[in-house]
């Protein structure tokens, strides 16, 4: 699906602060590449009033930053289709090593629950970073259900 997503995110940095403004977009319109666009923060105070308006054919001011998804020097696969078979093969191998964590964990000490638990994460990390991250937010339609409104 191509598509322009827009996040805005309202954050308080402590409890004497009202907090920032913070926006973000991310495109899809190319289906080979994502472009993320951040603006600048803007700080808030007491009595400030945000307002959202959606205009059709509006031109946006100009990020503050700009990443393509093209660019991410760990994208090892830029095939849409071969993307879609790595993606998949990779859940068959993450989703085995999940169940067997709960397994390990109902029959082994605390002791070695915990140093398996760390193996297998440290598995799930390289995956995820080196191969499953750059690819998803290459084609963010191969996120699972549950991420694929996120932006990455």
């Amino acid at each position: 699906m191509n598509e322009w997503r827009i996040s805005l995110r309202l954050s308080r940095r402590d409890k004497t602060s009202f907090g920032t403004l913070s926006s973000s977009s991310y495109d899809t319109t190319d289906s080979a590449d994502t472009v993320w666009r951040h603006w600048p923060e803007e700080v808030l105070t007491p009595g400030d009033e945000v307002r959202v308006r959606c205009v059709v054919g509006a031109t946006p001011s100009p990020p503050a930053s700009e990443k393509r998804s093209s660019s991410d020097e760990r994208i090892c696969v830029r095939q849409r289709d071969l993307a879609g078979k790595v993606n998949q093969a990779l859940e068959h191998v993450t989703d085995p090593l999940m169940d067997l964590i709960e397994a390990v964990s109902a029959v082994e000490d605390p002791v070695n629950v915990t140093k398996f638990k760390h193996a297998i994460g440290s598995v799930l990390w390289e995956i995820g970073d080196k191969v499953l991250g750059p690819l998803h937010n290459q084609f963010p339609d191969l996120r699972p259900g549950t991420l694929r409104d996120t932006p990455l």
